[in-house]
């Protein structure tokens, strides 16, 4: 019995141990680039999104060092890649109207649209030309118990979040499958 015992607790260990080790190495499939090193030229404003492109600039380069796969450099004259972002268009679409009077938003959908282009300066060609990329996110702008208006801190209050999921957006498109 005590044999017994023994070998059923060896055999359940080293189950266990196998299931255990058999994720320890486990990546997810990341495409390989075709390049190492980007350069990420400022984001130009052609909204009018305000003050959007230094933040987006930011976020956008975050983003990309935190994957891992890139090295981004400071002068386009070492990169393999340069990316160009371009702010298109803004928008404030109304997402929620005041129940007792249906002329007043309390909330905004805000839309940030960007056009990127992935330049391979070796060969004089784009990897991404013209690729569009947008994010959205929703802001208050009313406060109800007071009736302030306060749309114009509510829209600065989200900007960076705005632009920090536009950067995300760019970047997977920068680092997934073409």
């Amino acid at each position: 019995m005590q044999m017994l015992r023994s070998r059923l607790f060896l055999l359940v260990t080293s189950i266990a141990l196998l299931c255990l080790s058999g994720c320890a190495n486990y990546e997810w499939n990341r495409p390989a680039l075709p390049f190492k090193t980007i350069y990420v030229q400022p984001v130009t404003n052609d909204s009018l999104a305000p003050q959007a492109q230094a933040s987006l600039s930011t976020q956008t380069r975050q983003a990309l060092i935190r994957d891992g796969r890139l090295q981004l450099v400071s002068n386009p004259a070492e990169a393999e890649a340069i990316l160009q972002v371009n702010l298109t268009q803004y928008r404030r679409n109304t997402g929620a109207r005041s129940s007792a009077d249906t002329e007043i938003a309390l909330a905004f959908d805000l839309i940030l649209e960007a056009q990127i282009a992935l330049y391979n300066p070796s060969t004089n060609d784009y990897y991404l030309k013209a690729r569009k990329v947008s994010a959205d996110t929703s802001t208050f702008s009313n406060r109800p118990e007071t009736g302030e208006d306060n749309l114009s801190l509510s829209e600065y209050q989200a900007m960076p979040r705005l632009t920090r999921s536009l950067g995300d957006r760019i970047a997977n498109e920068i680092l997934g499958v073409w």
